[in-house]
């Protein structure tokens, strides 16, 4: 019995070791999940304070986020990819980051790292914890994302955070884009078809 058990303890601590290692890798991928949901509030509100400070016209509001995404995030690209362990990072800004895809806007806040849709989740996020209605839009056809708020008297303004824009003609925003349906995306994931604002 006391040989067998010694035979089985090296195939037992390789199992532990990759048992371990996947473990460490699930981690990794959904701690920016996990720490949103225990800070992301705070990260945001804090945020806002420094940002936004006491200033309630939404127009200046969306400027000065757009321009915080302009002047801090960094666009992660293929010459700074970098996988370790099956995990990918980036180098932006001569800094190595993990880049998880569709993070919310504290994971945003705090590495300062992303793509059209990061940009579109930082500004919704921000924009939804002051009390506007924020949606990101994503189309089918074009890998893009942008967002879209309500203004308090109830009018819709759509801009591209990423490349700090307003966009004024939603027609010939996605023209020659191969669009066939776009959807606004609340924070909760909701989805709506909006598509016949965009494609007539």
């Amino acid at each position: 019995m006391r040989q067998t058990l010694k035979e089985f303890l090296p195939v037992l601590y390789i199992f532990l070791f990759f048992a371990g290692l996947v473990g460490i890798l699930f981690l990794i991928c959904y701690i920016p999940m996990i720490y949103d949901f225990f800070q992301g509030d705070k990260i945001v509100d804090e945020h806002i304070k420094e940002i936004v400070g006491n200033e309630t016209d939404h127009a200046k509001i969306t400027g000065l986020l757009m321009q915080w995404i302009h002047d801090n995030v960094g666009y992660p690209t293929e010459e700074g990819k970098k996988n370790i362990l099956g995990v990918t990072f980036y180098t932006v800004n001569n800094q190595t980051k993990f880049f998880w895809r569709d993070a919310p806007a504290s994971w945003i806040i705090l590495h300062k790292i992303g793509r059209c849709g990061e940009d579109a989740n930082y500004f919704v996020g921000v924009m939804d914890r002051l009390g506007y209605e924020s949606y990101k839009i994503r189309p089918t056809g074009w890998d893009h994302a942008w967002a879209e708020y309500y203004t308090p008297d109830g009018t819709k303004i759509v801009l591209d955070p990423s490349s700090n824009q307003i966009i004024y003609n939603l027609t010939k925003w996605v023209e020659g884009k191969n669009v066939t349906r776009i959807e606004a995306i609340d924070l909760n994931g909701k989805k709506e078809d909006i598509t016949s604002e965009y494609i007539r």
